[in-house]
C-alpha cells in the first residue's frame, strides 16, 4: 500500500456557454408555429408521446410542456416508453427507469404505457422486421421526444435521434434484439422511411445539448423533415460533445459509468470507440479505472467491459440480469465482461502506480463521468501539456487523495 499518492491539480475547461435560458416558453413557441392552438387536427385523438431512457436535460420539462401543449389543442395523451431493451426488457423495468428519469404519471399528468408488445410493420429484404410499440400503434399520432448525439457505435450521418428512437427505441426490446443482428448502419434509415410512411407520426421535438449538458437548441418537425433534422442536429452535436483535451494517458479513472451517462456506460466517442469496437488506440488512455454505477442506472453497468480495474464493491451493486438481456440484445458481448476487480479505491489506485516505472511523472486524469467534463483533475506531469488554446484554468493548490474507512476515494473539490 503506497502512501506517497501524486497530487492532483483541479482544471476548469471553458466551454461555449450558450444554451435555451427558459425551455418552457421554446417548446410553446414552436407547438404555436407548428401547430397553431386555434387548429382542431388533434380533437379528441388519441397521442402516444414517446420518451426514452436517456438522461436528456430538462427532460421533464420537456415532456410536461409538450403534453401541455397537445391536450391545449384536444388531445388525449399518454406516454408509451420507447427504449429497446432498456429496463431489463420488462414492462414494469421502463417505467422505473422513466420514474428515475422525473417522468413518472403524477408529474406529467398522463398514463403511462409501458406494454412490451410490437406489431410487425413489414420486413426489409435480407434484413430484420420492423416492428413497432402496439401501444404507439394504436394511437391516432405518434409524437417522439429525444436527443440527437453521436452514437457509440454508428458513424454514418444519422446516429442516435429520431429516426434511432422510432426503429430501436419503439421496436421495444423483440425489435432491438433482432436489429443488433443486422447491420443498424444500413437498416437504419431505410428502416425510418418506412415507419414514416406507415405510422401516423404528428411530429417529433428533437433537441442537441452544449458541453454543459444544457439545451443547447430544438426542433419541433413534422415527419418529411425526420432524417434532415437528425443530420443537422448531430452536427450540432459533434461540435459541442465535451471531450478531454488529451490523446495519450497513463490512466483515466472515471468516477462513474451508467446507462443515463451513455449506451454504454461511458461515452465511448470520449474514451475512444476502439475499447468498444477494435481499431486505432485514439485516444489512448492505456489503463481505466471505474469507481462507481450511477444509481439511475438500477444496476445495468453495460459497458464496463471497456474497463481495466474496478473496486470489488462494484460486484454487488450490477444487476446481472439487466447488463446480460442488454448485451444479448446489442450483441457487444464485450460490453459486459467484468474488469480485474481489486479490493477497494485505494488498491485501485495503488495497482495504476505500480503499473508505470516512476509514479511522480504519471499521467493521470481523473473525471466524474464522460457527459461532466467542465472540471476535471491531472497530475502534475500534465500541467505542462495544458495550452491557451485549450480554453483551461488550472488551480492553484493541489489536492490529496483521501480515502475513507472503506478505502474509498473521497471526491476532490
Amino acid at each position: 500500500m503506497k502512501d506517497d499518492y501524486p497530487l492532483f491539480w483541479g482544471v476548469t475547461r471553458h466551454f461555449d456557454t450558450a444554451c435555451l435560458e427558459n425551455p418552457v416558453q421554446e417548446v410553446t413557441r414552436l407547438f404555436e408555429s407548428f401547430l397553431p392552438i386555434s387548429s382542431s387536427i388533434l380533437k379528441d385523438k388519441t397521442v402516444a408521446v414517446c420518451v426514452g431512457s436517456r438522461g436528456i436535460a430538462s427532460l421533464p420539462v420537456l415532456v410536461r410542456t409538450s403534453i401541455k401543449c397537445l391536450k391545449a389543442r384536444g388531445a388525449d395523451v399518454f406516454i408509451v416508453p420507447s427504449m429497446g431493451s432498456h429496463g431489463g426488457g420488462t414492462a414494469e423495468g421502463q417505467k422505473q427507469l422513466l420514474e428515475g428519469l422525473g417522468i413518472t404519471e403524477e408529474a406529467m399528468g398522463v398514463h403511462i404505457h409501458p406494454d412490451m408488445a410490437t406489431t410487425d410493420i413489414c420486413r426489409l429484404p435480407n434484413g430484420p422486421t420492423v416492428r413497432f410499440a402496439t401501444e404507439a400503434f394504436k394511437a391516432d399520432f405518434v409524437f417522439p421526444i429525444c436527443r440527437v448525439k453521436e452514437h457509440t457505435i454508428l458513424t454514418g450521418d444519422v446516429q442516435s435521434g429520431i429516426c434511432k428512437m422510432l426503429v430501436i427505441g419503439c421496436g421495444k426490446h423483440k425489435g432491438a434484439k433482432e436489429y443488433h443482428k443486422f447491420d443498424i448502419a444500413k437498416t437504419l434509415v431505410p428502416s425510418a422511411e418506412i415507419i414514416i410512411d406507415r405510422i401516423s407520426l404528428l411530429g417529433a421535438l428533437a433537441v442537441a445539448e452544449n458541453s454543459y449538458d444544457k439545451l443547447y437548441t430544438m426542433r419541433l418537425v413534422g415527419p418529411k423533415q425526420f432524417i434532415e433534422t437528425d443530420k443537422e442536429l448531430l452536427r450540432i452535436a459533434k461540435n459541442t460533445l465535451p471531450r478531454l483535451p488529451f490523446t495519450e494517458l497513463d490512466a483515466l479513472i472515471i468516477n462513474e459509468i451508467g446507462k443515463n451517462i451513455s449506451g454504454a456506460g461511458a461515452d465511448v466517442n470520449v474514451i475512444g470507440k476502439w475499447r468498444r469496437e477494435g481499431g486505432p488506440r485514439i485516444p489512448d488512455f492505456r489503463i481505466m479505472a471505474v469507481l462507481g454505477i450511477t444509481p439511475a442506472s438500477h444496476g445495468n453497468a453495460t459497458g464496463i467491459g471497456c474497463m481495466d480495474i474496478m473496486p470489488e464493491r462494484l460486484l454487488h451493486i450490477i444487476d446481472y440480469d439487466a447488463m446480460r438481456i442488454n448485451v444479448l440484445t446489442s450483441g457487444t458481448f464485450r460490453s459486459a465482461r467484468l474488469p480485474l476487480y481489486v479490493k477497494d479505491d485505494r488498491t485501485v489506485l495503488d495497482a495504476i502506480l505500480n503499473s508505470v516505472p516512476n509514479s511522480r511523472a504519471i499521467t493521470m486524469t481523473r473525471i466524474l463521468n464522460t457527459l461532466d467534463l467542465q472540471r476535471f483533475w491531472i497530475t502534475e506531469k500534465l500541467s505542462s501539456k495544458i495550452t491557451s488554446d485549450m480554453h483551461c484554468t488550472i488551480d492553484n493548490n493541489p489536492q490529496k487523495c483521501t480515502f475513507n474507512k472503506h478505502g474509498i476515494l473521497l471526491d476532490f473539490i
